[in-house]
């Protein structure tokens, strides 16, 4: 993806954390979406623990599409969100929010159906290797934009 090809219809995924700064998250996962021909761009943003619940805020008021959670807001993040899947809640941690039309979702470890699986790759997870690619590309192409 280039920037002329970024338009209104762009969504964006992020990793928040802090520090951040040594993520490759932002280049593997962009370079994801184009690969999938997913209309979607990655960034990384550096929030501060006192900070978490206004990025959080952002997330849903910017329409921020997902973001992957890293040290040290794994744990924190949880009462700022909506809904937490079972996993989460199990586990008390997550890597993932969703926002689905404003409504937030914690998801953490494997789950159970493809389009949450699909919904965590699209969100940033997948392997660096991209060997779950044609499996991650199929789902798209049944799901399509229900993601």
């Amino acid at each position: 993806m280039t920037y002329m090809d970024i338009s209104a219809k762009t969504k964006l995924l992020a990793i928040i954390g802090d520090p951040i700064e040594h993520s490759r998250s932002p280049q593997m996962q962009t370079e994801f979406c184009r690969l999938c021909g997913y209309d979607a761009i990655y960034t990384a943003f550096d929030v501060k623990p006192e900070m978490l619940g206004a990025a959080i805020d952002g997330v849903r008021a910017l329409g921020i599409r997902g973001v992957n959670v890293t040290s040290p807001h794994k744990y924190n993040v949880v009462k700022y969100l909506d809904r937490i899947s079972d996993e989460a809640a199990l586990y008390g941690s997550v890597n993932t929010v969703v926002n689905e039309n404003g409504t937030l979702t914690a998801l953490s470890g494997l789950l159970q159906t493809k389009k949450a699986v699909l919904l965590h790759f699209f969100a940033g997870w997948l392997d660096e290797d991209y060997s779950d690619l044609p499996a991650v590309q199929a789902a798209y192409a049944q799901y399509g934009e229900d993601i």
